[in-house]
């Protein structure tokens, strides 16, 4: 998510009523609940001292304590109480927990457990409605999780929204996760050894094969580390890949992210494709060849 102003000013509603939750929590555990840096949280929490209630006095402004890595919230002000979720969130929520069910159906202990969950929710927010369509895509939740736990192949057919075309693939699953209410799948391709990022609603057969013939040492292998500043008009990739985004802050070019990846052939594709709207900071190869590569396309058209 971008650093924004707005994105802030929620943080901080949010990091009251929380902190007054769990009396005693460390900058360090705030920061990895809310992903953004140690930094970024303390940054925050100096914000904070400044906010309170008209008239400004020391007496109507928000009283926290944070003092080796633990902070402590003295009076809140009318900050006591979470805020409710907005309907995008709700929508997310929602739909996560229907996943998550999807998942668990044979544990009922679980499956009651979020079923309460979910009623909820659904009466904080009485006039917004959650309709699930194309639930037969939720069977493939549970094959993709068994593949992922047992270690194989998933044998795919996937409808490409860029390309246009159904295509026949096999891939090994990594794990499954949520962005802006949509369901994706982040997998390695067993030839190329790239991650690659599937969303889920557009697998059309899914099921499981062979026994991955990929070590586990290329799945844990270490990943490197690629620092790049993408501009505001090209937002839409911090989206797309925000599954390995591990930081992300504003910088008066735009924003300065922090990616991991295990091959940097991925990346350098999506460094032409976005081109000029990223560039690379390090590793310095990488810039080597960002620059080197651009100078020889802009040379094609002079």
């Amino acid at each position: 998510m971008v650093n924004s102003a707005s994105n802030r000013a929620l943080r901080a509603m949010d990091l009251i009523p929380y902190i007054l939750e769990n009396p005693g929590v460390s900058t360090t555990e705030l920061a990895q609940n809310f992903s953004v840096s140690v930094k970024q949280i303390e940054e925050d929490l100096s914000l904070i001292f400044m906010c309170g209630l008209p008239g400004y006095t020391p007496y109507d402004l928000i009283d926290l304590v944070f003092e080796d890595g633990i902070v402590s919230v003295i009076d809140p002000q009318v900050l006591s109480r979470p805020r409710k979720f907005s309907k995008a969130e709700h929508v997310a929520i929602v739909l996560g927990l229907e996943i998550l069910k999807s998942l668990i159906h044979d544990n009922p202990e679980y499956h009651v457990r979020i079923s309460r969950v979910l009623n909820k929710l659904n009466e904080s927010m009485p006039n917004v409605e959650v309709l699930m369509k194309n639930q037969e895509n939720f069977q493939y939740f549970d094959i993709i999780n068994r593949a992922i736990k047992m270690k194989h192949n998933l044998k795919i057919i996937y409808n490409s929204e860029s390309k246009d075309e159904q295509k026949a693939r096999s891939i090994i699953p990594l794990r499954i996760y949520l962005q802006n209410a949509q369901a994706y799948l982040l997998a390695l391709d067993p030839v190329s050894s790239i991650e690659k990022v599937f969303k889920i609603s557009n697998i059309s057969a899914c099921e499981i094969g062979d026994v991955s013939e990929v070590s586990s040492r290329m799945v844990e292998e270490e990943q490197i580390k690629v620092e790049i500043i993408v501009d505001e008009k090209h937002l839409i990739f911090l989206e797309r890949n925000s599954s390995i985004i591990v930081d992300q802050k504003l910088v008066p070019e735009g924003t300065k992210v922090t990616l991991k990846v295990r091959s940097t052939d991925w990346i350098k594709r999506a460094i032409i494709s976005n081109a000029p709207g990223i560039e690379v900071l390090s590793p310095p190869e990488l810039a080597t060849w960002a620059r080197e590569t651009a100078s020889k396309m802009i040379s094609l058209y002079a």
